[in-house]
This record gives structure tokens, sequence and C-alpha cells, in this order.
């Protein structure tokens, strides 16, 4: 066999097995790519799940405590409202000894003045 065809006959044989080295290592680098692909979607989607999951906790967290705070706030009215019935009952109560003592300076005979009438408490937040 002459030198010539062994060369051509070689150089196809080396041809075809650095076309064929070529392309396993192009078809490896692109199933890394496709697996740094995937790998990185599953992170985004793990991601979004969590931010759904949190944004679904704070919007219920939100509600229970609007709610508390409606509650808390109409309690606050409540007591508002008793702190100033307390305080009215607490002004016809120094009037009324103030009355009494004016009727002990001027030496008046019984009956002492009459029973102060207090207001009746209501609470304004009940229907």
């Amino acid at each position: 066999m002459p030198v010539a065809e062994i060369l051509v006959t070689a150089s196809g044989a080396m041809g075809a097995a650095i076309f064929g080295y070529l392309g396993v290592r192009f078809s490896a680098r692109v199933q890394s790519k496709q697996a740094d692909t995937e790998r990185e979607l599953g992170l985004i989607d793990r991601w979004q799940t969590f931010a759904t999951e949190a944004d679904k906790r704070a919007t219920e967290m939100e509600a229970r405590l609007t709610a508390r705070i409606s509650t808390q706030e109409a309690a606050i009215r409540e007591l508002r409202n008793r702190i100033g019935h307390v305080e009215m009952k607490e002004k016809i109560l120094i009037q009324y000894a103030l009355s009494l003592r004016e009727h002990i300076d001027k030496q008046l005979p019984p009956p002492p003045p009459a029973w102060p009438v207090f207001p009746t408490y209501t609470n304004h937040d009940q229907p």
C-alpha cells in the first residue's frame, strides 16, 4: 500500500476521531449548561414558592392584627366612656359635699340637701 494511501486513510480516521471527540465535548458542555439552567430554574421556583407563602402569611397576619387593633380600639373607647362617667359622678359628689358643708356652715336644720341624681351609664359601643 502506498504511503499516500495510508496517509489519506489515516487522516480520514483521525479527522473522524477528532470530530467525534469534539462532538462529545460539545454535547457534554451543552448538557452541563442545561443542568445549570435547570438547577437555576429550580432555585427560582423555590424562591417564588417561598415568596408566595410569605406573602400569604403576611396577609393573614395583617388581617389578624387589624381585627385585634379594632377590638382594642373599641375597648379603649369603652374605657374612655367609663372614665368620663366616673369623672362626671365625681364632680356631682364634690358638688354635693360642698352643698352639705354649706348646709352645716349655715347651721341649717335637717333634712340635708337631697341626694344627687346620677346619670345612668350606657355603653355607646353596644347596639
